[in-house]
């Protein structure tokens, strides 16, 4: 089965592959494989737009495979690329701040949201006097570090 890396992997080549199609020389070439690219995306799409449809009419039990396919990181990825996925933005924004927080914590970090608007997460960091485990240095604390992170 194909592993999230690997997934992502095959994402960044196939980005790389669709840039380089703004290269070739021959125009009629050029839009020829744009529209290879965007009709098979359409195709692709639409087909697993269905499919979600066919979860949610099945009811609970679709529900039930619907949350899965919500939860599952490369199906989830794959939804968020077609723009399909069962949960809306803020949610995932709010479930992957969840999985993170821990592990900031550990570190003496703090993790607060600080806005989302047009697909971008404004994220505050609070850094905290600690010792990681690995090293004896120590940092300052800083206040509303903001970095922006553009897609969940």
């Amino acid at each position: 089965m194909l592993e999230e890396k690997d997934f992502q992997k095959r994402i960044q080549r196939i980005s790389g592959l669709v840039r380089e199609l703004d290269s070739i020389a021959d125009p009629v070439a050029r839009t020829a494989g744009k529209e290879l690219v965007q009709g098979l995306m359409e195709l692709h799409g639409t087909g697993l737009e269905r499919m979600l449809e066919i979860a949610y009419e099945a009811g609970e039990p679709g529900q039930t495979i619907l949350d899965k396919y919500g939860h599952d990181s490369l199906v989830g990825s794959l939804l968020v690329l077609y723009g399909i996925h069962p949960l809306d933005f803020e949610t995932r924004v709010d479930r992957a701040l969840e999985r993170v927080r821990p592990q900031l914590c550990k570190h003496g970090c703090e993790l607060e949201l600080g806005g989302m608007q047009d697909g971008n997460v404004h994220l505050r960091v609070q850094i905290g006097e600690h010792t990681c485990g690995s090293t004896a240095m120590r940092s300052k604390p800083r206040r509303n570090s903001r970095r922006p992170v553009s897609s969940v």
